[in-house]
C-alpha cells in the first residue's frame, strides 16, 4: 500500500510497497487497475491531493483459473471422444441398433448436456469462475461415467462393481474440489443390476442439481438387496423445495422411494420392488 501525490511523488508507503514505473502509474490513472504478466494486480483510488495505490498477488488464482479452463477444454474433447466411441461401438451392431443406443443415451442425459452447454456459454461472465468450472467438471464427470455404464452394459450385458466404484470415486473427487464433504459406503454390497447403478447416479445428480451444486455434505450408502440412501446437508442457501416428484419419475414403478427430514438436512432412500 502507498499514497502518492498528484505529481507522482511518494507521500506514504508500506515497507513492502514497490517503486512504481511511470508507465504503470499512467496506466493506473487511465484504468484504475493494472495486472502484470506475473500475476501482480495494482489498484488505484483517487483521494484528495493524490492517489492510494495497493497491490494484490493474484498469480495463484490465475493459475487455478487457467487449470480449470484447460479442464473445461478437456471435457469438450472428451465429449467428442465419447461421441466417437458411441459410434464405434454401435458399428458392431445393425444400423437400427446403433440408432437405438445413440438416441437413448442422448435422451437420458439431454438435460445435463443442455445444462453443461449453458454453463460453458456464461463462463466469461461468471462472478466466481473457479466455482463455475468446478461445477462444469462435476457435470461432465457425471455424463461421462453414466454413458460409460450404459456402454459397458450394452457390450457385456452387466456392469461390474468395480465400474460403479470408479464412478463414485471420480464424482466424490469433483465434489471435494467444490468444498462438499462427500463419501460413499458399500455395506456388504457385491453386485447389483445396471439399472440400479444408473438410478443411484441419477438420484445423486438430481439432488445436487436441486441444491445448485452447493451442498455442505452428501453421503451415499449402499445396502444389500438393491437399496441405497443419500443424506444431504444443504449449503448456506438451500433450494427450499424438495424434488419428490422428479425423484419418483426417476424410479418409475420398479422402486420404493421416500425421504425424511433430518436435523441439518434430509435423507432419500430407494429400495427395489416398489409398485
Amino acid at each position: 500500500m502507498q499514497i502518492i501525490k498528484e505529481d507522482g511523488e511518494p507521500y506514504l508507503k508500506s515497507a513492502g510497497a514497490p517503486e512504481l514505473a511511470a508507465e504503470t502509474l499512467d496506466l493506473l490513472k487511465q484504468h484504475a487497475k493494472v495486472r502484470t504478466p506475473e500475476g501482480q494486480e495494482y489498484n488505484l483510488h483517487t483521494i484528495r491531493g493524490g492517489y492510494a495505490i495497493w497491490k494484490n498477488d493474484v498469480s495463484q488464482t490465475l493459475a487455478v483459473i487457467d487449470e480449470l479452463r484447460a479442464s473445461a477444454d478437456k471435457l469438450e474433447q472428451e465429449g467428442e471422444l465419447l461421441s466417437n466411441e458411441l459410434k464405434s461401438r454401435s458399428d458392431e451392431t445393425s444400423v437400427q441398433e446403433q440408432n437405438i443406443i445413440y438416441n437413448n443415451l442422448t435422451d437420458e442425459i439431454g438435460g445435463q448436456l443442455l445444462l453443461l452447454q449453458n454453463m460453458l456459454q456464461r463462463r466469461e461472465q461468471a462472478a466466481d469462475t473457479v466455482s463455475l468450472f468446478r461445477k462444469i467438471c462435476l457435470i461432465g464427470t457425471y455424463i461421462k461415467r453414466r454413458c460409460n455404464l450404459r456402454l459397458v452394459e450394452q457390450s457385456e450385458g452387466d456392469v461390474p462393481l468395480m465400474e460403479i466404484e470408479l464412478c463414485y470415486r471420480e464424482l466424490i473427487g469433483c465434489l471435494q474440489e467444490l468444498g462438499v464433504d462427500a463419501g460413499v459406503s458399500w455395506n456388504g454390497v457385491k453386485a447389483f443390476s445396471p439399472e440400479f447403478a444408473v438410478l443411484s447416479l441419477d438420484v445423486c445428480e438430481l439432488l445436487l442439481e436441486n441444491e445448485q451444486f452447493e451442498a455442505d455434505s452428501i453421503s451415499v450408502s449402499f445396502e444389500e438387496g438393491a437399496a441405497f440412501s443419500v443424506r444431504v446437508k444443504p449449503g448456506a442457501a438451500p433450494s427450499g423445495q424438495f424434488p419428490i416428484e422428479p425423484l419418483r419419475r426417476l424410479g418409475g414403478e420398479g422402486y420404493d422411494m421416500g425421504w425424511q427430514p433430518l436435523e441439518n438436512g434430509y435423507q432419500v432412500y430407494v429400495r427395489a420392488g416398489g409398485s
